[in-house]
């Protein structure tokens, strides 16, 4: 993953149960690599300035979208999730109008 001017908590849920499976935080304007275990994933991606904690995330900076297509991680493939906007991109989001829940 690679995050743009914002940080971002990237998560991922199970497609047909909705649970949680990961969550992975990568600073403003860095790389991540992380294993995913295969399956399809619905992916949100949480975003803001500065880091308040697992209940209140980004403050009043925060911003919250899902990714609009789901997401297939097999064993054979790799992704790299890009989190620059841009009109010619491939990564559709819908904006989330109410806070993510929290994380316990």
């Amino acid at each position: 993953m690679t995050a743009a001017d914002a940080n971002v908590v990237v998560q991922l849920f199970d497609r047909k149960t909705d649970v949680h499976v990961i969550s992975v935080y990568v600073n403003r304007n860095e790389d991540v690599s992380v294993p995913v275990p295969p399956s399809t994933y619905r992916m949100r991606i949480i975003e803001g300035d500065k880091w308040h904690g697992l209940t209140k995330w980004f403050g009043t900076s925060t911003t919250y979208e899902t990714v609009v297509r789901p997401m297939v991680f097999t064993q054979r493939t790799s992704r790299t999730i890009d989190l620059h906007r841009s009109p010619a991109g491939n990564l559709h989001t819908s904006i989330n109008f109410t806070n993510p829940k929290p994380l316990n």
